[in-house]
């Protein structure tokens, strides 16, 4: 077997094939695996070159020979086994080459429909797309469940027509953890995602945190004649999104 770092190195690794490939189809085992949990695949010996990307068990058993998987118990061909990622810089491997997936294929799908709803300042709208996002997408878990979704919005916002996107840029007393700013409008966002608290408590929260730093009087401090700020809750699949409000240069 090739030294990790190679591996890590590689572009066209077997991991990033994986994802590109079946992602899509895929998610549920591969969540399973960046969660630390196993999966069960079919493990075949008998691999060769033009059957291991286009079938989804021999890339699963051509993981397993390549030291990308690790069984759980011992590996009899043709049989049914458990595997999983045999250390943290597998698991690394396998974010790194999701995240890429989703922003290279899941999020420019979905940008379009976003744009429109945050142009027409409409909260339902942004929840029901950005929860659809999260519906279709391939999720990891860790202590930093936060920072997971910090990511996973700045990556949805990104190249927006129109509009460029700033991460935990300071406004008012306080820091947004996304804006997406034009000519004449910034849109602020709070995330929230803590598991131990209900999405009630957590929009509660966020919304309370913009009107305490006084994040909207900063935007409009800083030359913005309009904005708008928004509080999103993360649980799971699905967020909830709340306006706080929106806010003319004029009557501040």
């Amino acid at each position: 077997m090739l030294p990790l770092d190679y591996w890590a190195n590689t572009k066209n690794s077997i991991v990033k094939e994986l994802v590109d490939r079946h992602g899509a189809t895929e998610k549920e085992r591969l969540e399973a695996l960046i969660r630390g949990e196993s999966i069960t695949a079919r493990i075949s010996e008998d691999l060769t070159y033009d059957t291991i990307y286009f079938n989804r068990d021999n890339l699963w058993s051509f993981m397993l020979h390549t030291g990308y998987l690790k069984p759980v118990l011992p590996v009899m061909n043709g049989s049914f086994v458990e595997l999983a990622i045999p250390n943290l810089e597998v698991r690394n491997i396998f974010i790194k080459s999701v995240r890429e997936w989703f922003e290279a294929t899941v999020a420019p799908k979905h940008r379009q429909n976003l744009a429109i709803a945050l142009s027409n300042d409409d909260p339902e709208a942004i929840q029901s797309e950005i929860s659809a996002v999260l519906f279709e997408t391939i999720s990891y878990w860790d202590e930093a469940a936060e920072g997971f979704f910090h990511g996973f919005m700045i990556a949805l916002l990104e190249s927006m027509k129109g509009w460029r996107v700033k991460s935990n840029m300071e406004k008012g007393l306080g820091r947004p953890d996304a804006i997406l700013v034009s000519e004449r409008k910034q849109i602020l966002f709070e995330f929230k995602a803590k598991k131990s608290d209900s999405v009630e408590k957590q929009i509660d929260e966020g919304v309370d945190q913009i009107r305490r730093n006084k994040n909207i009087e900063g935007a409009i401090a800083d030359g913005a004649k309009i904005v708008v700020a928004y509080a999103i809750a993360f649980a799971n699949k699905s967020c909830i999104v709340k306006k706080v409000s929106t806010v003319l240069a004029s009557t501040v």
